[in-house]
């Protein structure tokens, strides 16, 4: 009895000073990580002792605590949003090659508790390799501005097709693959077009009423919203057998496809036995934008790199229209105009960031000496990346 107490003890003894230890550790991580290195990382690893070999135990705690570094190391590095992006190439292309980005280790403390092996180690991972395998596996490590996304999205049951845009003016309610898309995409970091406000004026555009839409049409809808991105597409549901999801998503401004895909699940079974069509849908839509916003991303990012932004404001404004048309001229008449904003308003003026294929002094010859100007304009100031501009 007295043996059993003494193990006890000794046992709750060690616990206390395993958590003193992994403290003092956390404390003294914490106070330095202002002078560390930002490749530099703790991490705890484990394993169980089997038939007494502590020397396999050791060392399948060292891998356990690499793993778990590079871990900390990734989040820290593409942030949540990055990893969530990119979970299925995190797992399948970096984790499982952990040792090539590690630089070297060291070993701060171990510590044995009952048959469990701890150790806490210290890691450097060698950056220059880390990015070099992140570009390679396709990760997008310089972000662009946030993508506007527009879902044009139908769905079927039995081939009884339902779509929003056959009258945008009285279909204001999500279906399931749309809400569905708008939580999945989100998540992720877009910024989604509420199409219920603010409807474009379509009375005169009876294609963009119908059923396919064409490409052009697809682009056409994703103009007349500002929109960067059309994710179009729709769920067909099966009796009750199961559904499949089709998308393709387009840049407007590129007026190209960026990828499409497709994605088949077996009818969820609800509550009481009915049919589980939302929870189907829901894992419709996260599986297949786990495939294609990467990809999209991709696009977007790839884009930026070539785009350069400026806030031009145009001053002596009386009316919403006239930035409107100023606004219509750039994004319709100006080569290379990528996307326009609109910023700030003010009581006499109105500024808009604007994204351009070239530098400061060709934006402001392409729109100066443009024929099209809808008003004279004089040029007030400009610097790297600010534009004044005055009606006349």
């Amino acid at each position: 009895m007295n043996r059993d107490r003494l193990l006890a003890g000794q046992t709750v003894f060690i616990l206390v000073l395993f958590c003193f230890v992994i403290l003092l550790a956390s404390f003294v991580h914490a106070q330095d990580r202002k002078r560390s290195p930002s490749n530099v990382v703790l991490a705890i690893g484990t394993s169980k002792v089997v038939e007494g070999n502590l020397a396999l135990a050791k060392e399948r705690a060292i891998s356990n605590a690499l793993r778990k570094g590079l871990e900390n190391y990734l989040v820290r590095r593409l942030e949540s949003q990055g990893v969530v992006n990119n979970f299925e190439k995190i797992v399948k292309k970096i984790i499982p090659r952990a040792e090539e980005e590690i630089e070297n280790f060291h070993i701060l403390t171990e510590i044995q508790i009952n048959d469990t092996f701890n150790i806490l180690v210290r890691l450097k991972i060698n950056e220059k390799v880390f990015d070099r395998k992140l570009k390679d596996s396709g990760f997008v490590l310089d972000k662009g501005p946030v993508s506007k996304v527009l879902f044009l999205v139908y769905e079927s049951v039995d081939g009884d097709i339902s779509f929003w845009w056959k009258n945008p003016e009285f279909f204001t309610a999500l279906n399931a693959t749309e809400l569905a898309l708008y939580n999945a995409f989100k998540g992720r970091g877009f910024s989604l077009i509420n199409r219920t406000l603010n409807l474009p004026e379509t009375e005169n555009l009876e294609q963009l009423r119908s059923f396919p839409l064409r490409d052009e049409d697809i682009l056409e809808w994703g103009g007349l919203f500002s929109a960067d991105v059309v994710v179009y597409g729709g769920t067909e549901f099966v009796s009750q057998e199961g559904a499949s999801l089709k998308l393709r998503a387009f840049d407007v401004s590129q007026r190209v496809q960026i990828v499409q895909g497709m994605h088949v699940e077996d009818l969820m079974e609800g509550p009481g036995g009915k049919s589980g069509k939302i929870d189907t849908v829901k894992n419709l839509a996260n599986r297949l934008a786990d495939r294609l916003i990467p990809t999209i991303i991709q696009f977007r990012s790839s884009l930026h790199e070539r785009i350069r932004q400026f806030v031009i404001t145009l001053e002596g404004v009386t009316t919403y229209g006239q930035f409107r048309l100023f606004r219509d001229f750039l994004k319709t008449e100006v080569e290379g105009i990528d996307f326009v904003r609109q910023n700030r308003v003010r009581k006499n003026s109105i500024s808009a960031i604007v994204g351009f294929q070239g530098d400061r002094d060709s934006i402001l010859a392409h729109i100066m000496n443009h024929e099209g100007l809808p008003f004279s304009l004089d040029l007030l100031q400009v610097d790297k990346e600010n534009i004044r501009l005055k009606i006349k």
